[in-house]
């Protein structure tokens, strides 16, 4: 009997480095999370999602297959040879969800082996919420030698007789099953939890050895190049620490793993590790070394090699819960396999662009970048698909729909449209004109900041006023430019604000007055013609079109400068003001005249003071 439990001793300390007390425990398969110490419940982003989330799944976007083998504390005084082997399959079906399938040995050369059989599935039931199951099929075997089948009594004697632990046979097997979810609350932060064992089978061959019921909880952090995890491992009467790391160098081609985890029951150990890719191909290796228990050996080392192909089948893919510039492929399971690209690849990839196109005409963001990178998929180096992926990520996170007929739409998807179109001038007139309709709107400030940063040197062109849209300033302009001679520039005020306005009647009114000054007799018609489409009992319009080519049809606009209001500003002078209204510091004798009843002489003026901008 003492040689049985001190087998049964080594196979439980074989297992980790510090005591575990059942079979099927080990706390980190795999070897890319075996290199981050078994922290992976939050990040599951590759086929080992099977051991320690099978929520996180559904974020696969590629088939894969992973074969691995370990050797286990080598160098054991006693000449053990314990290894470990898995080979891991995962398939995504879209929207459907994601299957994966796994067969993990461990043995202990002659005289045990562990087996377990997985089944996992996990699916998004809502955005940014993933689910997950495994059911396990567990089995372990003894061995026989000299031992087993000549049991010691307990006066020393070898008592003939098979010992007893084994009357009823050398092995057992047992179903179990772990249960997962996985949230991301943004792109770059996870949140995992699995319960593990929940059954607690009992494998033990004559007295009772339960698999401890586990839970698993997890929190990762990925910025561009890196996997920062935590987790926490609780059992009835055990609780473990583990923080992990992974950081990505040479464009995501080789990765180097670490990790520290520590418990409740004299758990210290240290994990290293790193990862090799290329192409499709993947190769892992980690070393594990026992802090405290099992003493003088020279660590566990494991091997993986992986190749992961695909992408989703065509059927109806699941939509993107974040975007891919948000992303930044940080994971391992979000990567773009490099591949092959045939002339119907690039024509499919052309195609998805114009259906792109078409949609966020319409204003449908997150669609059309969903096609975006589906085009991106079927041919990684069209430069022009990855141009728009790179503009449509933010875009789409701040308006993924919006396709109404309210005024304050249609501007935002002219402004979005030319900025996708690559059209600077009408994107940042557009988005600056609808931040000043509704000035309370944040996402279009952030949406404003971003399109001038793509466009700085358009952002500075066009100067805000106080209590003055971007329109009303053009058509004050425009104005001010016809009744001064300048018919040039008051087209060109005028069909700035057709741009953001097509259906603006003064504009098109100003517009064709300008022509008309500069004798384009038909042309000014011709625009008056189509502000009577709009507005059709416009009796002024109607008026120009009866005239004659003698009339001069800027004086029968009948109309004086808009006077505008503005409040003085801190670091102001008449000067500026004069060259901020007017683009000159000469006209401030205009501005005077206007407000001379409340200012105290030509010169001065006070902060906060409004003023009458003739």
């Amino acid at each position: 009997m003492k040689n049985i439990k001190l087998l049964l001793l080594l196979i439980t300390f074989s297992l980790l480095p510090a005591a575990l007390f059942s079979a099927f425990d080990d706390i980190a398969p795999g070897v890319r999370p075996a290199a981050m110490g078994g922290a992976f419940t939050a990040l599951s982003d590759d086929a080992n999602a099977i051991y320690y989330n099978p929520a996180g799944l559904y974020r696969l976007q590629n088939n894969e297959l992973i074969a691995s083998y370990g050797k286990l504390y080598w160098g054991l005084t006693d000449g053990s040879n314990i290894s470990n082997s898995d080979i891991l399959y995962v398939n995504p079906f879209g929207k459907f969800g994601t299957v994966g399938l796994g067969i993990y040995s461990l043995a202990l050369t002659g005289l045990y082996t562990e087996k377990i059989i997985l089944f996992s599935y996990g699916m998004r039931i809502i955005p940014k919420v993933g689910v997950g199951i495994t059911m396990k099929s567990l089995s372990h075997v003894y061995g026989s030698d000299e031992y087993t089948e000549n049991a010691i009594d307990d006066t020393g004697n070898a008592s003939g007789q098979p010992d007893e632990v084994f009357s009823a046979g050398k092995s057992k097997s047992k179903l179990s099953s772990d249960i997962g979810i996985f949230y991301r609350p943004e792109s770059r932060y996870n949140l995992g939890v699995v319960v593990q064992n929940i059954n607690s089978p009992d494998v033990g061959l004559v007295e009772s050895d339960k698999v401890e019921k586990t839970v698993r909880a997890g929190f990762s952090y990925s910025p561009r190049t890196s996997n920062l995890s935590l987790e926490v491992i609780s059992k009835a009467n055990d609780t473990d620490f583990i923080a992990g790391f992974e950081r990505f160098f040479m464009k995501k081609v080789f990765a180097l793993r670490g990790a520290m985890a520590f418990g409740s029951k004299e758990l210290r150990k240290l994990s290293l590790g790193f990862g090799v890719s290329k192409s499709i191909y993947k190769i892992d290796y980690s070393f594990i070394y026992p802090l405290a228990g099992i003493n003088n050996t020279y660590g566990t080392h494991k091997l993986a090699f992986s190749i992961s192909f695909g992408p989703v089948p065509n059927i109806e893919q699941l939509t993107m819960e974040f975007l891919p510039e948000q992303e930044e492929l940080t994971g391992e399971g979000v990567a773009i396999t490099a591949k092959t690209v045939t002339e119907d690849d690039k024509r499919a990839s052309d195609l998805l662009v114009k259906v792109s196109q078409d949609l966020y005409r319409k204003g449908f963001y997150q669609k059309a970048l969903e096609n975006i990178v589906k085009a991106i998929e079927y041919n990684p180096k069209n430069q022009g698909a990855q141009l728009l992926k790179k503009k449509m990520t933010s875009v789409a996170s701040m308006f993924p729909e919006l396709t109404d007929n309210e005024k304050i739409s249609k501007i935002i998807r002219k402004g979005l449209t030319a900025y996708f179109d690559n059209s600077p001038v009408l994107a940042v007139n557009a988005i600056r004109y609808s931040t000043e309709l509704a000035p309370e709107n944040n996402s279009l400030t952030q949406l404003f900041e971003l399109i001038t940063k793509e466009f700085p040197g358009y952002a500075g062109q066009e100067e805000s006023i106080s209590g003055l849209t971007l329109v009303s300033r053009k058509l004050q302009q425009a104005l001010e430019n016809i009744y001064s001679g300048k018919y040039v520039q008051a087209i060109t005020e005028c069909k700035t604000v057709l741009e953001l306005e097509e259906d603006n009647i003064v504009a098109l009114m100003r517009l064709g007055s300008a022509y008309w000054a500069m004798g384009d007799f038909d042309k000014a018609k011709s625009v008056w013609r189509d502000a009577l489409r709009y507005d059709p009992n416009n009796v002024q319009i109607r008026e120009f079109l009866k005239g004659e080519t003698t009339v001069p049809k800027v004086e029968k606009l009948g109309e004086k400068p808009l006077v505008r209001k503005y409040a003085v500003q801190r670091g102001d002078t008449p000067q500026k003001i004069s060259e901020k209204f007017y683009g000159n510091k000469t006209s401030w004798s205009k501005i005077y005249e206007a407000n001379k009843d409340i200012l105290p002489n030509r010169w001065t003026i006070s902060y906060g003071q409004e003023l009458n901008i003739p």
